[in-house]
């Protein structure tokens, strides 16, 4: 068994940089440009995965193991895979807060289940170190780079949930400057409220669920004069009304 573990890399600043320029500059163009920045991470976050891969191809994992560092706790998965071609070598691709892919590891197989292998017959156990709320967004990638295909996972999600409603809180920047709100199980194209309050600042709008009943939207957080804060978010439809309350600010990134 290869055992794996992937701990958090590179955060960026755009968030709280933007933050500092437009309280600097008070111009509708520097208004908008962490705005942009944050929709841009969002759009970025939702298509990860299943959008980003081709016709047939699809991964998931299965948490295998939580265990204890003593500081830490590694969360493992298995992978699976489905579509890929069975008969190349494949590396391992971590995309964090920056964007940047980097090599995690290389000459990765499958099975012929698509189980993902690193060594003959040795499932990959693929350890991860992670905040709550943190994406881990994953490529795996033929040496050839002709096969791909996109992944992620969240070791400790930030969710809530109500009569087979559920929303969820995925970070965009280390520390929740953006956030992107997911919600789902809601009926197809239905109206969903969203009401969100970031310390005493509330924010309310209306949006739509998709012919999946899936539905999302980015929020930026931060509150003037403070560093660190709590978000709370409802997604409400005359059938359910799941909310969920996560942490943002200086202090709010905290491995678990």
């Amino acid at each position: 068994m290869r055992f794996l573990v992937v701990a958090a890399l590179i955060a960026i600043a755009c968030g709280s940089a933007a933050a500092q320029d437009s309280a600097q500059d008070n111009s509708p163009e520097a208004v908008a440009r962490p705005q942009q920045s944050a929709l841009r991470l969002g759009q970025i976050q939702w298509r990860w995965g299943q959008r980003m891969n081709g016709p047939g191809v699809s991964v998931t994992t299965k948490e295998t193991s939580r265990r204890s560092t003593g500081k830490q706790t590694v969360v493992s998965y298995r992978i699976m895979t489905s579509g890929l071609p069975k008969d190349k070598t494949y590396e391992l691709l971590l995309t964090s807060f920056d964007l940047q892919p980097r090599p995690i590891a290389q000459g990765f197989t499958l099975d012929e289940s698509g189980q993902v292998l690193g060594g003959p017959d040795d499932p990959l156990d693929l350890g991860l170190v992670a905040a709550k709320g943190e994406p881990k967004r994953f490529s795996l990638v033929s040496e050839d780079g002709q096969a791909k295909a996109f992944f992620y996972v969240t070791p400790f999600p930030v969710r809530g949930t109500d009569k087979g409603c559920s929303i969820e809180e995925l970070l965009l920047t280390q520390n929740a400057e953006a956030v992107l709100i997911e919600g789902s199980g809601f009926a197809p194209d239905v109206a969903v409220h969203m009401k969100a309050l970031s310390e005493t600042e509330p924010h309310e709008a209306d949006l739509k669920a998709d012919a999946s009943g899936d539905v999302s939207t980015v929020l930026l957080p931060f509150v003037k004069g403070k560093t660190d804060g709590t978000g709370k978010v409802t997604f409400s439809t005359t059938a359910c009304s799941p909310s969920l309350t996560y942490q943002w600010g200086l202090h709010s990134f905290q491995e678990q």
